[in-house]
């Protein structure tokens, strides 16, 4: 429970109310942005929540007017719960206390100063390998090679630190990380390209508004098994052929079940009774055409004769 006192009164809340009042704002902040109504959210859970946070999570949706369509968990990702950007900082602060206690018996915890970039990375240089020996493990548990890694995405604050980059880019062998996308917002870009797919509504275009893009179609992937959350894996596939006809298929991966949509979005388009119709309309103004033509060849021969004997 927390307390919180504002304007001398004392109030409790819960950690779902807490949570919610944060969804609810990043939902405000959504329907401005996108300018329609959000009631439906995907949100996302670090991979060592156990059932009952990840019910609290949910439920702070609920709370907040949204219906959750699923709570992502970051499975497929390697980490280290002990070790982020607040590890870094308490090293700093450590060092500055520990100095200045040893030289004026002062404490001065609660000041701030500046730690040259060298310093910094003296005193973290172990937390920084240990986010490498991450990396490998990942591979090793993955049965992957490092050099069958095509990009590599760095996510989170402290993926700005440059040793912590360089040690990453060496360990790849050189290899550029991917930086087109904020590290802040990654997790974001990803929940969003599943909520579009859970959604099973395809839109052409590339407008920032959903409304301002072009509706292909829908389907729906029923009668999935009920499954412990996280647990359900859908492979969708979007091919399109050499014509611009788009195929969409999604498929249940424990199950088999699948569904496929072929989409030649024949709107605004002609039909194929058009088509002949407009086929038939040609042909006789053809013929009209080459009949007339006829008619006027025959009477210029019929005047340059009537000349030639004048």
């Amino acid at each position: 429970m927390v307390v919180v006192n504002y304007k001398g009164e004392e109030k409790h809340f819960a950690p779902e109310e807490i949570s919610s009042m944060v969804q609810k704002k990043m939902s405000e902040i959504a329907e401005s942005y996108l300018g329609t109504t959000v009631k439906n959210a995907v949100v996302t859970v670090p991979a060592y929540f156990n059932d009952s946070q990840r019910k609290a999570r949910k439920d702070a949706g609920g709370i907040a007017g949204l219906n959750v369509l699923r709570v992502f968990e970051v499975k497929a990702v390697a980490g280290n719960t002990h070790l982020g950007g607040e590890d870094f900082d308490n090293r700093m602060i450590k060092h500055f206390v520990e100095i200045f206690k040893k030289q004026h018996k002062v404490d001065i915890s609660e000041n701030s100063r500046a730690l040259r970039s060298a310093k910094f990375t003296e005193l973290n240089m172990d937390l920084f390998r240990k986010s490498i020996d991450i990396v490998e493990k990942c591979l090793t548990d993955a049965n992957m090679d490092k050099s069958f890694v095509h990009d590599v995405v760095v996510t989170g604050g402290s993926s700005r630190i440059p040793k912590a980059q360089q040690l990453l880019q060496d360990f790849f062998d050189g290899k550029e990380l991917c930086k087109s996308i904020n590290p802040d917002e990654a997790v974001a870009y990803g929940v969003a390209v599943q909520a579009a797919i859970l959604t099973g509504i395809v839109y052409e275009g590339e407008r920032a508004r959903t409304k301002n893009n072009n509706f292909l179609g829908e389907f729906v992937l029923d009668g999935i098994p009920p499954a412990p959350r996280g647990e359900a894996r859908v492979k969708v596939c979007f091919d399109i052929d050499a014509n611009g006809i788009l195929n969409v298929s999604a498929e249940e991966i424990s199950t088999g079940l699948r569904r496929k949509m072929t989409i030649t979005n024949d709107k605004a388009r002609l039909s194929s009774e058009e088509i002949n119709r407009m086929v038939r309309l040609v042909i006789q103004r053809r013929t009209r055409l080459k009949m007339m033509n006829t008619g006027r060849r025959l009477r210029l021969r019929k005047l340059w004769r009537t000349m030639l004997t004048t």
